[in-house]
């Protein structure tokens, strides 16, 4: 651990050095939320709610979602290119080597600090919204702790894509359709039809980053057990895809398989 906490230090001061490229990433990760932000205005122009959700309201979902998405692309936006990268490449032969927890290292070895940015502007959204709602402190730990078992359950989907890469290097390529289902947590998933909601809530929970955590801090919907079972089973899904990584990583043979 100490080996892998090193490692996100040296690649933290190395992406700091090259200063112009941080300064870019900051202008462009900026203008990627005040797009998203123009766009839920134009909407409430048009409109005063979206399936019971007002501006203010919307605007946390879309914060959550947007730190949630960022966290994600910090830490494992590798998960999109570990089969050609790590497989294909054979870059993870190297990585075998080291008396380190792979998953870990790769996860730190590929720290994106640009995304930081993102989350920043994500939590800058949030505290207005926060604020504006009025919500306690009590409500705001609990949508973090949904919002946290959220963002594991996609990466858990992600890694259990990945853990296919063995077999089937270029299973990549079933990243795209599930990068553009991702972007459907920016707004209330009420406004889509049943069988989306179904997918986005059970088989790819991206539900669970932005709208059910808000829907039960803003007293949407009744307590019911969806709000105890639908965490556990995000969690679960990470246990499963970090189980499933490291099982596929020792059938890794080299690049010769």
């Amino acid at each position: 651990m100490n080996y892998c906490y090193k490692l996100l230090v040296l690649k933290i001061k190395e992406q700091l050095s090259f200063k112009n490229d941080s300064v870019l990433w900051l202008i462009v990760r900026v203008l990627n939320s005040i797009m998203g932000i123009l766009v839920l205005i134009f909407i409430f122009n048009k409109t005063l709610e979206i399936k019971e959700f007002n501006r203010e309201e919307c605007l946390l979902i879309y914060s959550l979602y947007t730190i949630s998405v960022d966290v994600f692309y910090c830490f494992f936006a590798w998960t999109l290119w570990y089969s050609n990268v790590y497989i294909l490449q054979g870059k993870l032969s190297s990585v075998l080597q080291l008396p380190v927890n792979p998953f870990l290292y790769i996860t730190f070895d590929n720290f994106a600090l640009s995304e930081v940015f993102g989350i920043i502007t994500g939590l800058l959204i949030f505290i207005y919204s926060a604020y504006t709602l009025n919500l306690s402190i009590i409500t705001i730990l609990s949508l973090f702790l949904f919002l946290a078992a959220g963002t594991l359950g996609i990466i858990g989907i992600f890694l259990i894509v990945s853990s296919f890469s063995i077999k089937h290097p270029k299973i990549e390529e079933a990243f795209s359709p599930l990068m553009d289902m991702l972007d459907f947590a920016q707004y209330p998933i009420s406004i889509y039809n049943a069988f989306i909601r179904f997918i986005l809530t059970y088989l790819f929970p991206v539900s669970m980053i932005a709208f059910y955590p808000a829907a039960f801090s803003l007293h949407k919907y009744s307590f019911n057990i969806k709000f105890i079972i639908l965490p556990v089973y995000s969690v679960c899904i990470f246990i499963t895809g970090y189980l499933l990584f490291i099982k596929s990583i020792k059938k890794y043979e080299g690049t010769g398989i």
